[in-house]
C-alpha cells in the first residue's frame, strides 16, 4: 500500500507552526534595528510673533535593550516546533504501521473466511438439513449447523468492518486516498 505521508494533516499543522515560528524569529531580528523617525510640521510661536516650518529626525540608541532575550526566546521556540513536528512524524509512521498491521490481518481473516470457512460451513450446513429432512440427523444437529455458519458469518463481517476501519484510519493519518482494496465482501447465497 502506498502512502503519501507528506499530505498528512498533523504534519501540515506542524509545518504552519515551524513557519509561524520562523516568522516570529524574523521580526524579533526586525526590532532589533531601531527604526528612525521623522517629523515635520508648521509651527506657530504664540499668536503675536512669527510662524515656521519644523522638520525633526530622532534616532533611539539600542545601548541596553538588543532584544537579546526575545531572539533567544524565539529561536528556542522554531526548534521546539521543529522538534514537534519529528516528533509527529514519528508518531505518524508508528501508527500508520499499526493500521496497516490491522488492515492486513483483517485482510487475511477476511479472505479465509470468505474463501474456505463459509463455503465449507454452507456445505456442512446444506447437508445437515438434507439429511435431517432425510431422517439421518436430529434437529440439534441441524441447529448446531446453523449457528456455526452464524458464527463463521459475524466473524466475516468483523473481519471486513476490521480492514474498512484500518483503511480509513490509513487515509485519515495519511492525508490521501491510500488505494487500498476492501476485503472481500460476503458472498452471495
Amino acid at each position: 500500500m502506498n502512502v503519501c505521508i507528506d499530505k498528512s494533516p498533523d504534519l501540515n499543522l506542524a509545518g504552519a507552526t515551524i513557519d509561524s515560528r520562523r516568522a516570529a524569529l524574523e521580526l524579533e531580528r526586525a526590532m532589533r534595528n531601531p527604526d528612525l523617525t521623522l517629523t515635520g510640521g508648521f509651527r506657530r510661536s504664540n499668536p503675536e510673533s512669527y510662524s515656521a516650518w519644523v522638520a525633526g529626525v530622532s534616532l533611539p540608541l539600542p545601548l541596553f535593550d538588543r532584544r537579546q532575550g526575545s531572539i533567544a526566546e524565539a529561536q528556542l521556540r522554531l526548534e521546539k516546533a521543529s522538534f514537534e513536528r519529528m516528533n509527529t512524524e514519528r508518531l505518524l509512521h508508528a501508527r500508520l504501521a499499526q493500521a496497516r498491521h490491522n488492515y492486513d490481518i483483517a485482510l487475511l481473516e477476511a479472505t479465509a473466511l470468505a474463501g474456505t470457512a463459509l463455503p465449507a460451513a454452507s456445505r456442512v450446513l446444506a447437508a445437515t438439513e438434507e439429511g435431517y429432512q432425510l431422517g439421518k440427523f436430529e434437529y440439534l444437529n441441524v441447529l448446531d449447523s446453523q449457528r456455526t455458519h452464524a458464527e463463521l458469518q459475524r466473524k466475516h463481517i468483523e473481519a471486513v468492518a476490521s480492514g474498512m476501519n484500518a483503511a480509513i484510519e490509513i487515509e485519515r493519518l495519511a492525508g490521501c486516498n491510500s488505494s487500498a482494496p476492501a476485503p472481500k465482501e460476503l458472498p452471495n447465497e
